[in-house]
């Protein structure tokens, strides 16, 4: 499968390298698990990775990057950055709706007990046709968010900092481009997400981003226009 839209080569060069936070090293592993062209550009960048690494000297790890590692340890199982991308699907089920989800995806839910149906997951309302869960909080770095984004009037959300959505299931239009599954959304926040859903299939998507801020509904919008 190749999606229309992927991450900019930097990212894929981050991720290979281990520069991303947890977040958006998921949500690029999740992509790269669609995508057989960005496969190919990471298994490239990991060769180029160990040729240079071979060529560096060692050096002694500092004094804090035991405590390091044993706190991230405690912290459980991270997103592997050296994925090959290949997708491991389960077997589908009555009322399976993430059978054809890659595996990075699937282990998370599995961790935080979703369930197997999009429709009896714990959504919580962000704004205005956008719901979410939490997935992981943003202490420093980016927060992982799976969001629903239900009907044309979509509120939306805002950010801070650089923005990575992944399309999980259905599609929306986002700043006239049209995501579909497996398309990466890159965004800053000089822009609020305000996605729009143009099939009728709610979209589901990932998002490692930074203090979402939920946006203002249509009617408290469509008010402050029309009375200033």
């Amino acid at each position: 499968m190749i999606p229309h839209y992927h991450p900019r080569a930097e990212w894929l060069l981050s991720y290979v390298a281990g520069a991303l936070d947890d977040a958006q090293a998921v949500v690029i592993a999740a992509h790269v698990a669609h995508c057989l062209l960005c496969q190919k550009q990471v298994a490239a960048g990991g060769a180029v990775a160990t040729a240079l690494f071979e060529t560096v000297s060692p050096i002694s790890p500092g004094p804090q990057c035991f405590d390091r590692i044993m706190q991230r340890l405690d912290q459980g199982p991270q997103p592997d950055r050296h994925q090959d991308g290949i997708t491991t699907k389960t077997a589908g089920k009555h009322g399976d709706d993430r059978s054809d989800l890659p595996d990075i995806v699937q282990q998370i839910f599995d961790r935080h007990k979703l369930g197997r149906s999009f429709d009896a997951m714990p959504w919580q309302f962000i704004s205005t046709g956008l719901q979410g869960i939490e997935l992981s909080a943003a202490h420093g770095d980016s927060g992982l968010w799976l969001l629903k984004c239900k009907g044309s009037r979509c509120a939306g959300y805002d950010y801070h900092g650089d923005q990575l959505s992944l399309i999980l299931t259905g599609s929306y239009v986002s700043n006239d481009r049209h995501f579909r599954v497996g398309d990466m959304d890159e965004a800053d926040d000089a822009v609020m997400h305000r996605p729009r859903v143009i099939d009728g299939e709610d979209c589901i998507f990932l998002a490692a981003v930074s203090d979402l801020i939920p946006g203002k509904s249509f009617l408290p919008n469509f008010l402050q226009r029309l009375f200033g």
